[in-house]
């Protein structure tokens, strides 16, 4: 996956959540596929074929959703087709079967959602797999997270996991939050911590939380997508148009680049590196003969009006009790070249 690549470059990766917003609509979860193209790194897909081994019929939306499964060649096409238009696909198995029709090929990560976090089952299945794991945090607790950790690395500690944080309620109550918990959880589990924004579509904080969440780590970035924002469909309070997508973009963009990622004080700024126009640089105080030493009272430190490449401080001490190897005038610009022992 690119996702690593860009973590290791401080760059984000967002991914565009297709959830139910389809509502069992083929066509409509293909044009979700085509307009997210450019848009986005990732697709992220819940993928349901089997119905029966995710909840009882007598589940209250055990009927909704039964008509809004896909056929396993469903899936398969728009797995797909995402694929052909340069998008990584994330998938979000709730049930055994749908892990089946998973391979290099079509899947590029696998995605795991709170409801199955204590599914052995399915934790099994997934643990015997090459593909990197998204875990959602929402509704998860620490026990429950530690417990699935320490059984998909069971075998290989190094398998590659990341932690999606977020508040999931429609929308998200942002006051609850609590972003700073990113930091936290990244240092205690060593993993990556990315954030699933839920807030409202319509209001534009999510930019401004996503920036935050970036300033507390976070390099991955979800967010919930429709073809008609605002219109009444299944998960729309904070699903935004793939057309919206860069705009987030460009803002952790700008982010990064506020942010230094390397040096306490940056050093690309250029003006204020200039020893003499900007930074005082070492001059002689009055007029110096040639053969005379050079004390700390005929030295003085001044903005000139030409560039020197001589660091003044310790110039400074170099010159000191040293003879002028020729007359130095005042306010004329000390060099090591113009004294001797």
């Amino acid at each position: 996956m690119k996702v690593k690549d860009l973590i290791n470059n401080h760059e984000p990766y967002i991914i565009a959540e297709t959830a139910y917003t389809h509502e069992g609509d083929f066509d409509y979860i293909i044009r979700m596929i085509e307009t997210s193209r450019n848009n986005c790194n990732g697709i992220k897909f819940h993928l349901l074929t089997n119905i029966d081994q995710y909840m009882k019929k007598q589940h209250p939306i055990y009927q909704k959703l039964r008509n809004w499964t896909f056929t396993k060649e469903q899936w398969l096409k728009i797995l797909y087709h995402a694929k052909n238009h340069g998008l990584e696909t994330l998938c979000l198995v709730d049930d055994l079967d749908s892990l089946e029709i998973l391979d290099q090929s079509n899947c590029n990560a696998i995605c795991l959602h709170g409801t199955s976090i204590n599914d052995v089952l399915l934790l099994d299945k997934i643990r015997m797999t090459d593909f990197p794991v998204f875990i959602s945090l929402s509704g998860v607790n620490t026990y429950e997270l530690e417990r699935t950790l320490d059984f998909l690395t069971k075998e290989d500690k190094s398998k590659e996991i990341y932690l999606m944080y977020g508040y999931q309620n429609y929308p998200s109550d942002f006051n609850k939050l609590e972003l700073s918990k990113i930091n936290k959880l990244k240092e205690y589990f060593n993993l990556q911590i990315g954030y699933a924004d839920h807030t409202e579509w319509d209001k534009e904080v999510d930019i401004k939380l996503m920036e935050y969440a970036y300033l507390f780590g976070s390099r991955i970035f979800e967010k919930h997508i429709t073809l008609n924002p605002g219109i009444l469909r299944t998960d729309y309070e904070s699903a935004v148009h793939p057309d919206y997508l860069p705009k987030i973009k460009n803002s952790l963009h700008l982010t990064k680049k506020i942010i230094s990622q390397n040096h306490f004080i940056n050093t690309d700024q250029t003006s204020q590196r200039l020893i003499g126009p900007m930074k005082k640089a070492l001059v002689a105080r009055r007029d110096i003969p040639k053969g005379e030493i050079i004390k700390s009272k005929d030295l003085l430190f001044k903005r000139t009006d030409s560039l020197t490449v001589n660091d003044p401080f310790n110039l400074y001490f170099s010159v000191l009790n040293k003879k002028a190897k020729e007359d130095i005038r005042k306010d004329e610009i000390l060099t090591l070249e113009k004294t001797v022992n």
